[in-house]
């Protein structure tokens, strides 16, 4: 009889590990598009490009391609401060060049010293032309091509 009754007591048991798996089951299908978002959160890309210098300045990689939605870092490997900046007006003032997609916002990331990084994101795809105030806004151009 006691063995009966510990084989009752192992289904139970079974049971209620069964009921436990389905409940925690449904609690991770529950979770699953919390999970997914994010994941998706997670996936948003960063690239680097370094600011070269003293024997002519040069932006590293010169072009890059990047989805929209992602961060470009600049960092300044040079002795002699430079500037990350996108902004037509302010380049043709300067006899200089830049380019922006329609609606998109000009930018600078102001004087960056040696070692000093700063960021944009790019969220309007198109064709970014970006040089330094510091360089006469003609020379180097730096090039992001945002995909739609």
């Amino acid at each position: 009889m006691k063995k009966q009754f510990m084989q009752v007591e192992t289904a139970q048991s079974i049971r209620l590990d069964r009921r436990r798996l389905l409940q925690l089951g449904g609690a991770t299908l529950l979770a699953l598009p919390l999970l997914a978002a994010c994941s998706v959160a997670s996936e948003k890309m960063s690239f680097l490009v370094v600011i070269r210098g003293p024997d002519g300045v040069l932006y590293d990689p010169g072009t890059l391609t990047i989805p929209r939605g992602a961060t470009v870092a600049w960092q300044n490997h040079d002795t002699a401060p430079h500037t990350v900046t996108c902004d037509p007006a302010l380049a043709q003032k300067q006899g200089g060049y830049a380019e922006l997609p329609q609606n998109a916002q000009p930018w600078d990331s102001g004087d960056l010293y040696n070692g000093q990084i700063w960021s944009y994101t790019f969220t309007t795809p198109g064709q970014y032309i970006y040089s330094s105030k510091r360089d006469g806004m003609g020379r180097p151009l730096g090039t992001i091509v945002v995909a739609t």
